[in-house]
């Protein structure tokens, strides 16, 4: 709720909750084994288009709030594609898509955010959000 914000401190402080989180997640993913050098490519792909189709939200950030505000979500930026290249990396199609969720979730919330607003943001990153996690506990409970 707190990257639903208005406000840049509630923001900058859901930025900091879930780069642990990432943290937390790539842990975990870890501890399945990175099976599918592969599927991290494609992860690295999925990751570089993410970032084509979020090219603005970086300078856009840096003009709404500054380096205080852009170099937070620079950091999340590569932080939330290191999640998803090792999420496809462990080789199991739930934890990728996963992956591929949250990125999507977090892609419409930055160019709702700071480029411009989008019709159904919100529902998007809520909608994208909620299957990801739920790809992940699949994954990871499946796995288990």
């Amino acid at each position: 709720m707190f990257l639903l914000s208005e406000r840049d401190t509630p923001v900058l402080l859901g930025l900091l909750v879930f780069l642990v989180v990432h943290s937390v997640y790539v842990g975990c993913f870890l501890t399945l084994g990175l099976h599918a050098p592969a599927w991290a490519t494609t992860g690295a792909v999925m990751t570089i288009l993410g970032l084509v189709i979020a090219h603005s939200v970086l300078p856009s950030a840096q003009r709404q709030g500054g380096i205080p505000l852009a170099a937070p979500v620079a950091a999340y930026m590569l932080a939330l594609g290191g999640m998803e290249v090792v999420a496809w990396g462990v080789g199991m199609w739930q934890i990728a898509l996963g992956a591929t969720f949250f990125v999507i979730s977090n892609t419409v919330l930055g160019i709702n955010r700071w480029v411009r607003p989008l019709r159904y943001g919100p529902v998007a990153v809520i909608v994208a959000y909620h299957l990801a996690q739920g790809l992940f506990v699949a994954g990871v409970t499946g796995a288990a």
